[in-house]
C-alpha cells in the first residue's frame, strides 16, 4: 500500500513544481488523471513533462488494479483452506 501512496505524492509534488496544487486523497487521483490526460492541467504542462506524468498516472492505475486483484485473491484463499479442512 505504500507504493501507490508514494507515487501519488510524487505526482502531486511534480505538479506543484508547475504551479498546480493538487488535493490529497485517493478520491482526487482519478480526477487528476483525467485533467492530466485531456484537461487544463495537461495543456499547461511543458511538452517534455507530459510523458512523465502519463507514465506515472499509468503506473498508479496499474498498481490499483494489482492491489484489487490481491485483495480478491486473499479473500478467496482462506475460504478454500476452510473447505479443505472441514
Amino acid at each position: 500500500m505504500k507504493q501507490p501512496t508514494r507515487l501519488a505524492i510524487a505526482i502531486r509534488g511534480h505538479l506543484a513544481e508547475y504551479g498546480w496544487a493538487a488535493p490529497k486523497g485517493a478520491a482526487h487521483l482519478a480526477m487528476l488523471a483525467d485533467l492530466l490526460e485531456d484537461g487544463e492541467v495537461g495543456e499547461i504542462l511543458p511538452e517534455a513533462a507530459r510523458p512523465m506524468f502519463a507514465m506515472m498516472v499509468g503506473m498508479l492505475a496499474e498498481l490499483g488494479k494489482r492491489l484489487q486483484r490481491w485483495k480478491r485473491k486473499s479473500r478467496v484463499e482462506p475460504a478454500k483452506m476452510r473447505s479443505r479442512a472441514g
